[in-house]
């Protein structure tokens, strides 16, 4: 069920602005669906039924549709304050989140959400100030730091580590992996390669120097759904849970891809990291269809803080339980959601 063709993509930019609620810290995934359904079927059956009264009045025709706007949006506002309502009531009680699914007929977070069921490396292979810490402790060290001032533009700002994490097959790709650790991936603070459990089971952790993650995938390497999405946001979920402070920039960057880390700390070093960052080749051709604008997967970077608020979105049921969520374009859809924007 759609509205008329001129409405719906707005109607869709405000379903997706409030699709994500940013608070205390975390990130609630609320299930506007029903919501939504609700609405939109409220819109149309208002529409039709002006439409059956008037057609010729284009007065008429004016007035009925900022009057549904009027209604559509009123009522999502009206949603957004009970739902705020309900969480400032269940504050005092640790129960914030609660109000806000009743409210959705979404779930409820994952606050103890482990990946470790599907996660296997060496920690002590990695250049990290909290190795095998755990993960509440790291949050109450992430509290204490202070974030960084911004600067005038030309100043420099320090440090500006660089984590590099390349997604590959094991044992497929080893020579990829060694080149990619001997030439340009030892210029990066961390290199670590992300390879399939089930493929990698006799894999080293350390690979030439590089740290080998071994996550635990659903889909099979090699197959028509693959798994390298999967590969990437339990990455991400993982780098953001234990080692946010451990570097200041974060890249995905495929196997078959040369990046040159002198040149991106000689770039990125006039950006906060603290702010909301994400560079990469931006692509444009789901811009028209879908109002999706997304960086390459071939290589992209995101800041400590673009990390910091998108690795928690990997930690709900709502978007571990969406078969769909395959694509990388998906993660753009999370940063829009916080109103990030790619950075031409």
């Amino acid at each position: 069920m759609f509205l008329e063709d001129s409405w719906h993509p707005f109607f869709v930019k405000i379903i997706n602005l409030i699709y994500l609620i940013p608070t205390n810290n975390q990130v609630i995934i609320c299930h506007f669906t029903q919501i939504q359904i609700v609405l939109t079927s409220t819109c149309v059956l208002f529409s039709r039924y002006k439409k059956m009264k008037s057609r010729s009045s284009s007065l008429a025709i004016f007035w009925h549709r900022n009057f549904v706007l009027s209604i559509y949006i009123g009522l999502l506002l009206l949603v957004i304050v009970i739902t705020f309502l309900v969480g400032r009531h269940n504050l005092g009680n640790n129960s914030f989140h609660d109000g806000l699914f009743f409210i959705s007929g979404g779930s409820r977070l994952q606050s103890e959400f482990d990946e470790d069921d599907f996660v296997q490396y060496d920690s002590k292979s990695l250049n990290s100030e909290h190795v095998n810490q755990n993960p509440k402790t790291a949050m109450a060290l992430a509290q204490t730091r202070e974030v960084i001032v911004d600067k005038e533009w030309g100043e420099i700002y320090t440090p500006h580590r660089v984590w590099c994490l390349v997604p590959t097959l094991w044992p497929k790709k080893m020579d990829s992996m060694k080149w990619i650790a001997q030439t340009w991936g030892k210029f990066c603070d961390q290199l670590i390669f992300v390879i399939d459990e089930e493929f990698g089971v006799n894999a080293p952790y350390v690979y030439y120097g590089a740290t080998i993650l071994k996550i635990k995938c659903e889909y099979r390497q090699s197959t028509p759904d693959r798994n390298i999405w999967e590969k990437v946001w339990k990455m991400w979920h993982h780098i953001g849970k234990h080692h946010l402070y451990d570097s200041e920039w974060f890249l995905k960057i495929d196997d078959d891809t040369f990046f040159s880390a002198v040149n991106f700390k000689g770039f990125a070093r006039y950006f906060n990291p603290d702010k909301e960052w994400y560079f990469g080749h931006t692509l444009l051709h789901l811009w028209q269809s879908k109002n999706i604008a997304f960086n390459s997967g071939t290589c992209y970077a995101i800041s400590r803080e673009t990390l910091k608020r998108v690795h928690t979105i990997f930690a709900t049921k709502e978007f571990q339980d969406d078969p769909q969520r395959r694509g990388f374009f998906f993660l753009f859809i999370c940063l829009f959601l916080f109103f990030f924007w790619c950075s031409f």
